[in-house]
């Protein structure tokens, strides 16, 4: 048969502790000091604990969440700057195009002209593709700040 009672001992020198006059506290016979068992906490005061911890995760989501707001601006700003950017080269690309498409109707070259018959296509296809790589990085650029804006109207949202 185990017994219900446990030895306890001081932390600090070993040696045996004394129950003292409060409940719950004791005192080492060898070197003086004083220790109090934690008796554990009842549910009512857990419950407030939690829900006085899950109220300060509450808060600091809220205060993290509003100093992301400037970071996301100047985030979604930048962005805009570089789909300018991206646009004024969308622009020029077509530009350059209608440039080479121009060359091929007004110069026809004859065959004995060399390379220089293939000047034309050569320019429209420069054109053609920094068109087409451009479109596709302007649609990575606006995807990217359409995830940035609609990240800041959910924490406006949220915050109020």
């Amino acid at each position: 048969m185990t017994s219900d009672w446990i030895a306890l001992t001081c932390p600090h020198c070993g040696g045996k502790l004394e129950a003292a006059a409060q409940r719950g506290h004791f005192a080492c016979s060898h070197c003086g000091r004083e220790q109090i068992l934690n008796q554990g906490e009842n549910l009512e005061e857990m419950a407030a604990r939690l829900s006085q911890m899950q109220a300060q995760i509450g808060a600091l989501q809220r205060q993290q969440e509003a100093n992301l707001l400037p970071v996301l601006a100047v985030e979604v700003e930048g962005l805009s700057r570089q789909l300018q950017g991206q646009n004024r080269v969308l622009f020029s690309s077509l530009a350059v195009f209608f440039i080479g498409f121009m060359i091929r109707q007004i110069l026809i070259f004859p065959p004995e002209a060399g390379l220089w018959r293939f000047f034309a296509p050569a320019v429209m296809w420069v054109g053609a593709g920094v068109f087409l790589y451009t479109t596709y990085s302007a649609i990575r650029l606006n995807r990217a700040r359409s995830q940035r804006l609609r990240r800041m109207t959910e924490i406006r949202r949220r915050l109020g």
